[in-house]
């Protein structure tokens, strides 16, 4: 039996690449499901006010992954950086917008912070029509493992209720990605967080996992959902027939809402391609529908496991 969650992806810059304490730099990612007993007892999704919204435990994750916008080899990256909010966040609110910086060494290059500065921009997504910002960079702080300094993106003019890009054109050399799957590259070349300060909710991921012959789908949002009977949130189909699969909710019973949801598939063939659909009921707290790109509700996905980059231990992350 196994309990889905969400923890906090953190930045990782020791030579084992591994960091503990919540002292770390620190962004919040949907995480693998862990082996835990059922139901979710109460207080294991516990809210905790974060940069984009509410979220549970928090856990380092040891490297950057292969297909990871900062590469797959971390042995010439002085410099983690990240982006808060994470890709794919709505509510956030008037947040902190910025990209944070460690230094695994002693000190932070002055020269390579500041490049990296001018190479950070706010836009309009999917337009790309550039947004007026000031931007800054703050002083240092203590890190886990070495200095700490943030580029603060202020908007000029309070953002409108739509879809934005905090975008980093370009890395200063020695620097590299720390948070896997929180970022969007976009066609240009740049990594992006999207992020929207209203209600919007979308599939954030949808991870496949195999743990010990048990196969199971964890489905993640990009905010919380008000509850609904277990059958009316997900539905697998392989083949075009609906597998019967048993869902749970990342949820304690008596919580109203929640924000992740996960699905044991026995029947499901792991090597075949597999559509998962979201009711057009699931709705936001807001009362927004879950919706894909185009605006239609009910948004169905089709998932190969064989085409997507390893997430965490026997899972794998397709990203809309």
């Amino acid at each position: 039996m196994r309990k889905a969650r969400l923890v906090r992806r953190c930045v990782a810059l020791g030579a084992a690449m591994t960091w503990a304490g919540a002292g770390a730099a620190c962004t919040d990612v949907p995480a693998e499901p862990q082996s835990e007993a059922r139901p979710v007892a109460a207080g294991a999704a516990a809210s905790v006010a974060g940069v984009h919204g509410d979220h549970a435990d928090y856990e380092p994750r040891p490297r950057f992954p292969a297909g990871a916008p900062g590469g797959d080899d971390d042995r010439d990256v002085a410099v983690a950086v990240w982006i808060e909010p994470l890709d794919l966040s709505s509510i956030v609110g008037e947040s902190d917008l910025r990209i944070g910086v460690e230094s695994r060494g002693k000190e932070l290059p002055e020269a390579g912070v500041e490049a990296l500065r001018g190479a950070v921009e706010l836009a309009t997504w999917p337009e790309g029509q550039s947004v007026r910002a000031h931007l800054r960079v703050t002083g240092e702080q203590t890190g886990d493992v070495g200095p700490r300094r943030y580029v603060v993106v202020k908007p000029a003019a309070r953002l409108e209720d739509r879809w934005y890009a905090l975008r980093v054109v370009r890395l200063p050399v020695g620097f590299g990605w720390a948070v896997p799957g929180g970022y969007y590259r976009e066609r240009d070349g740049a990594v992006a967080a999207r992020f929207r300060p209203g209600s919007d909710p979308r599939v954030w991921g949808i991870q496949l996992c195999n743990r010990q012959g048990v196969n199971e789908i964890v489905v993640d949002f990009t905010e919380r959902l008000a509850r609904l009977p277990a059958g009316e949130v997900l539905a697998v189909y392989q083949r075009g027939q609906r597998l019967g699969c048993e869902l749970h909710l990342a949820a304690a019973p008596e919580e109203k809402s929640f924000r992740q949801a996960w699905l044991d598939c026995s029947s499901l063939d792991s090597q075949q391609a597999i559509e998962v659909r979201v009711s057009a009921g699931a709705r936001a707290l807001s009362g927004k529908p879950v919706t894909d790109w185009s605006g239609r509700a009910g948004p169905a996905f089709e998932v190969v496991a064989s085409r997507l980059d390893s997430w965490g231990t026997d899972c794998r992350l397709y990203r809309p």
